[in-house]
């Protein structure tokens, strides 16, 4: 039996809550000063690298431009559109069908479309956001203890399970739908096989989310969660739109973003076998390319919810190698979400050494990680390329083949996201674990190690220490307080227990040790 999640956010659409929206130019080294001025009395509905824009009851702030007097009292809608560079402002009025042009400044539009008109179509990746009534910029900052880079050797384990034989005939099943626009029967059809893949792993709890739309009947999220054996009510998300579009008939989507969908399903594949400290949510999105709006439905109501979210991982465009570069990541996320992109940078300097990540910014255009960020969560997004992603895309040649032509790389940001997803979700270990609450209070690094490894505990006080052989030989026994280096010279290669007791409290790690 299908489950329908359906979670109403009318709080939302309450009107006259916010009467002048408002755009705010600024300097991109000035941004945090900018920001918090703004925000004491603003709700920021889009951060971009050098703009926000929010609305407000009380006077605009100094060197903003009004938009619109009291937007939310219709039911008018708000597009940010990107805007190529054969867009000029002289044929930008002739595109009747985005509503009025509130602001054009050459890279970037916003619009207001009336009331049951259609919704503007985007000119390149992710080139329109819909601009909704709610938003945020406040990001929970964390205990670090939260975002600690771990080795847990099981990890190794997970992303050699990663495999082009399980994947890529996913992108090939979503690409032979022909089209997954929104409201296409196709993309019904793919929301169902995708639930179906889900249900076919029975430790996932699968939902479909339904979520407004204005144009009539729309594909659902499809949702799915593995449940936290120790921190149940913290979650990790990993995410992706499966919808296409193309400005013809025939919208195969490959790449943009059949490749992100697949790359979902196998993380689901692997993961859904083992156990987590906290949950991991599993999220196929729709209606990303008409505003990333069934993504902006679940990070709003996740935020309404009060859902301890920890961090999202977008998947979107993954298959396409630029003449046979280097397979690299180019990681787009807002100063907000930094915490988060160093982190998978850290995870991946331990897991695919070879990986590289270089902090890009997308000149125009946009994917579901915003959504997070814009409710007060940290989200990041490892984007093929830029400026070099598949010139394929929104095309009817976007295929495996001439767009989706590296499984390798697809393959690679996988197991990144992978080993990312894991390490902050932690892999579950019971044994001996008496007080779950300190799971995460002590740390090896490096894990694996050859020469030395360091113990860091997080509990006040003297702690017992003894590392015993997998065979039941002690290799290892003292007492040390906060953290101490270990000589692993006399060790061989092999597992070994570690046992840290602090008065009452006795929990337990695994060490690797290779040589």
């Amino acid at each position: 039996m299908k489950t329908v999640l359906f979670l109403m956010g009318m709080l939302a659409w309450i009107p006259g809550l916010c009467q002048q929206m408002f755009l705010m130019n600024f300097d991109t080294a000035a941004q945090e000063s900018e920001i918090q001025q703004t925000s004491l009395s603003s709700t920021i509905h889009y951060l971009g690298a050098d703009f926000l824009i929010a609305s407000t009851s009380e006077g605009l702030p100094e060197g903003s431009l009004l938009l619109k007097d009291r937007p939310w009292d219709g039911n008018n809608t708000y597009f940010l559109i990107w805007l190529p560079s054969h867009i000029t402002g002289e044929n930008l009025n002739d595109r009747t069908r985005w509503g009025e042009i509130l602001y054009s400044d050459g890279k970037k539009a916003i619009t207001e479309v009336p009331d049951g008109q259609l919704t503007p179509r985007p000119l390149m990746h992710g080139g329109i956001v819909r601009i909704s009534p709610t938003g945020g910029r406040k990001v929970t900052v964390w205990n670090k203890s939260r975002y600690v880079i771990d080795t847990f050797p099981v990890i190794y384990t997970m992303i050699a399970q990663v495999d082009t034989g399980e994947f890529m005939p996913d992108i090939r099943h979503l690409e032979e739908y022909g089209t997954r626009y929104c409201t296409s029967p196709q993309a019904f059809s793919a929301q169902d096989w995708i639930m179906d893949k889900f249900e076919s792993y029975p430790a996932l709890d699968v939902a479909l989310q339904d979520f407004p739309y204005w144009l009539g009947p729309c594909s659902d999220n499809v949702i799915a969660t593995l449940p936290g054996k120790v921190y149940p009510d913290e979650f990790v998300v990993v995410g992706a739109h499966y919808d296409s579009f193309a400005w013809g008939s025939s919208a195969p989507g490959a790449d943009d973003n059949a490749s992100g969908t697949a790359a979902v399903l196998e993380l689901a594949r692997i993961l859904s076998q083992y156990a987590f400290d906290r949950s991991l949510v599993f999220c196929c999105f729709s209606a990303e390319e008409e505003g990333l709006i069934g993504s902006e439905y679940y990070a709003s109501q996740a935020a309404a919810l009060g859902m301890n979210i920890l961090g999202y991982f977008n998947f979107d465009m993954i298959g396409y190698r630029f003449q046979n570069e280097p397979i690299h990541t180019d990681m787009i996320a807002p100063p907000s979400a930094k915490e988060l992109s160093d982190f998978y940078k850290g995870v991946v300097d331990i897991y695919l050494p070879d990986f590289e990540v270089y902090d890009a910014q997308l000149t125009g255009g946009d994917s579901d990680h915003t959504s997070f960020n814009n409710n007060g969560y940290m989200g990041i997004f490892p984007f093929e390329d830029v400026p070099n992603y598949s010139p394929y895309i929104h095309t009817d040649q976007d295929l495996v083949g001439p767009s989706v032509n590296s499984p390798e790389m697809a393959g690679t940001f996988i197991q990144a996201n992978l080993a990312s997803v894991v390490s902050l979700a932690q892999p579950y270990d019971p044994v001996g674990i008496t007080d779950p609450g300190t799971a995460s209070c002590i740390h090896l690094s490096p894990n694996p190690a050859s020469s030395t490894v360091n113990l860091s505990c997080l509990l006040p006080g003297c702690c017992d220490l003894r590392i015993t052989w997998i065979n039941g030989a002690e290799m290892f026994s003292g007492k040390f307080t906060t953290s101490l280096t270990i000589d692993l010279s006399g060790f061989v290669s092999g597992l070994y227990l570690v046992t840290v007791t602090c008065g009452d409290r006795k929990f337990h790690r695994l060490l690797m040790v290779a040589k």
